[in-house]
């Protein structure tokens, strides 16, 4: 499942092409924000990522490179044959 927001979702998952599609929200395809779920045994923890958080909208640069990863779904659904296969399991 790609990252999706929460409150407005640019891709929802379709039932029938067993795909995730684009919504209204997304004419130009743009990627999603990334969300996720954490779930500490210790209230120190949540502390401790918080913290690590503000840390990281201070400066990104010492936390992470300039790159990201984006996946464009609707194309690899397009460009996608059995032929490829093999070159996704390498």
């Amino acid at each position: 499942m790609p990252y999706t927001d929460i409150e407005k979702p640019q891709y929802v998952y379709n039932l029938d092409s067993k795909y995730f599609v684009p919504t209204t929200a997304t004419p130009d395809n743009r990627q999603e924000l990334i969300h996720g779920l954490i779930k500490f045994t210790k209230v120190d923890d949540y502390n401790i990522y918080f913290d690590k958080l503000k840390d990281y909208a201070r400066d990104p640069k010492l936390f992470a490179d300039q790159k990201f990863w984006f996946d464009d779904f609707d194309r690899q659904e397009k460009t996608f044959t059995e032929q490829n296969v093999p070159l996704y399991l390498k």
